[in-house]
């Protein structure tokens, strides 16, 4: 007899919207049968009630030093923030991202000037092996000038499971060294990752416009948060895209553009899909539906993440590009912190980008796509199913296939009601407060346990393990 039996007349599968029971074995679905017939020891007997893959969010920053430029480290060495301000730990960030139906998260082993990529690499192991309650992974980040030994270790480390590399075309901030991977270098990783299936995860913003348009702005005097657009523009990211894919196109390699946020952005990478390259992108939930007006509301630090957010109509394409496929996936960028730590900042060089948006990512998602036309396997494939493919976990994660991970979501169908930040689980903030959603994650399972239901969580201690990754295929 199956351990487990989960039923409902909406099951989220690659063949669609299907009246299913999904029988589990162990931490694995075992098989799927029509509607009514399995057995278990334990049934789910879920009705109408929405059945999902367990969502992915690739684009996570925990334990991360957040600090203003001036108090940066210095390249190579150790990371201090010197006073004190850092994003939540994977721990709580874990226990939230169960509480909004996303079961693996993929943060970054960063490298910077010194060691070896697998030095990195068991750096941030150490920070999640057994603290975490979700299942995870990471992208080695790359920073600054990339040495030839660097070069040498990488078909090595895409081979042992690590297959995403990003970079930044931008130090972010004027007067910031040692973040930007200058395009020579650029191109030589690229090299690198081609012949053996990996993968280049970008952070696309012209430094040199970045930079003028900070110098202008500071030389004015013009230097409040809500001056962001104007710096971080969508003409930079426009430029910076078209000029990886150039690249990326020159060394054969796969490329994924990280957290688009304009019009322009989008249309570029619509034109090089169309022309054939492997290139794929990401965007995050807030630029899907915050604009620059947000920055003028109450505290309106709490919307940004770089790059900065745009128009409306950059917002209108962006949902655009999730519908015909341009846009692949839905992240956070998620940088979670205390409301007092996200409003340090009021200038245009030194406010706290990243996103206290991992908890409401999946119903926002949902929600925002259904009222825009999308199908729920649209939805599932931008919030899971993509992820897992383009990251290298598919098929044992983002699907509900037999010899797949149990991870399961139950999204419960309700009027348009507002989120409210004093329900949720992550800060004592949320950007989302008062968004109205029309779904919400009531049940997560986890590799066949139940760990969030009803709003409570239901296991004692963190059990989130590595979720295995390949390459990809050459």
């Amino acid at each position: 007899m199956l351990d487990i039996v989960v039923r409902s007349t909406r099951v989220v599968t690659p063949d669609g919207v299907v009246a299913l029971d999904i029988g589990i074995q162990g931490e694995v679905i075992s098989c799927l049968a029509s509607h009514g017939t399995l057995e278990g020891r334990e049934l789910h007997d879920l009705g109408d009630r929405i059945v999902v893959p367990g969502g992915i969010d690739p684009h996570v920053h925990t334990s991360q030093p957040i600090m203003p430029p001036g108090l940066e480290p210095a390249p190579g060495s150790a990371h201090n923030c010197t006073h004190g301000l850092y994003s939540s730990s994977p721990t709580d960030v874990s226990r939230s991202a169960l509480f909004g139906g996303t079961t693996t998260l993929v943060d970054f082993a960063t490298w910077q000037q010194e060691g070896t990529l697998a030095e990195a690499l068991a750096v941030n192991e150490k920070k999640w092996a057994n603290l975490t309650y979700t299942d995870y992974s990471e992208h080695v980040m790359l920073l600054g000038d990339i040495s030839d030994a660097i070069l040498e270790e990488i078909p090595s480390i895409v081979r042992a499971g690590h297959p995403s590399f990003k970079m930044f075309t931008t130090n972010v901030f004027s007067g910031r060294a040692g973040r930007r991977v200058h395009y020579g270098h650029m191109l030589d990783v690229f090299k690198a990752l081609a012949p053996v299936g990996g993968m280049a995860a970008l952070h696309c913003e012209d430094d040199d416009l970045v930079v003028h348009a900070y110098d202008r702005h500071l030389a004015a005097g013009d230097v409040h948060f809500t001056k962001m657009p104007d710096v971080h523009t969508d003409l930079s990211e426009e430029l910076a895209i078209r000029q990886v894919l150039r690249l990326g196109a020159a060394a054969g390699c796969r490329l994924y553009i990280m957290h688009v946020s304009c019009e322009l952005g989008v249309d570029a990478i619509r034109e090089a899909r169309a022309d054939g390259q492997d290139v794929h992108a990401e965007t995050l939930h807030q630029y899907a539906l915050f604009s620059r007006e947000h920055y003028h509301r109450q505290n309106g630090q709490i919307y940004h993440s770089y790059p900065s957010l745009k128009e409306a109509h950059d917002c209108a394409s962006l949902w655009q590009g999730l519908s015909d496929g341009t846009i692949e996936t839905v992240a956070t960028d998620g940088v979670v912190t205390t409301l007092e730590q996200k409003l340090v900042g009021e200038r245009i060089d030194d406010v706290t980008g990243g996103s206290a948006g991992i908890e409401e990512r999946m119903a926002v998602t949902y929600s925002g796509g259904l009222n825009r036309g999308m199908s729920l396997s649209q939805l599932a494939e931008a919030t899971s199913t993509n992820a897992a493919r383009l990251l290298g976990m598919y098929p044992k994660k983002g699907v509900i296939l037999p010899g797949s991970d149990a991870d399961l979501v139950v999204l419960e169908s309700r009027a348009p009601a507002p989120l409210r930040a004093e329900d949720l689980h992550q800060t004592d903030y949320s950007p989302w407060d008062g968004t109205e959603v029309r779904l919400w994650p009531v049940l997560t399972m986890l590799r066949g346990t139940v760990v969030v239901s009803d709003g409570k969580l239901l296991v004692d201690s963190p059990t989130g393990v590595r979720a295995p990754r390949s390459p990809m295929s050459v």
